[in-house]
C-alpha cells in the first residue's frame, strides 16, 4: 500500500467511540453491538481519557438506555 493510500485511510477512519460519540451527540441509542465495541476499545487501551469521558457523559446526558448498559 502505498503511503498516500495509508495516509488516506489514517485521516478517514473513525474508531468506534468516535462513531458512538457522533450518535450520542444526536441524541440516539447505541446498540447492544456498538456500546459492546466501544467498551472493547476502552479496555484495549485504543480509547484516550477524553474520549472515554465524553463517552460516559453523552450516555449520562442522553440517558442510558437497556441495551447500552449490556453491551
Amino acid at each position: 500500500m502505498s503511503l498516500q493510500l495509508r495516509v488516506i485511510k489514517e485521516l478517514t477512519y473513525m474508531s468506534k467511540i468516535q462513531d458512538a460519540l457522533k450518535t450520542l451527540s444526536l441524541r440516539q441509542n447505541l446498540t447492544t453491538s456498538q456500546a459492546e465495541d466501544v467498551m472493547n476499545e476502552i479496555m484495549a487501551g485504543q480509547a484516550s481519557d477524553i474520549e472515554i469521558a465524553a463517552y460516559l457523559m453523552g450516555l449520562a446526558v442522553k440517558n442510558e438506555s437497556i441495551p447500552e448498559i449490556v453491551g
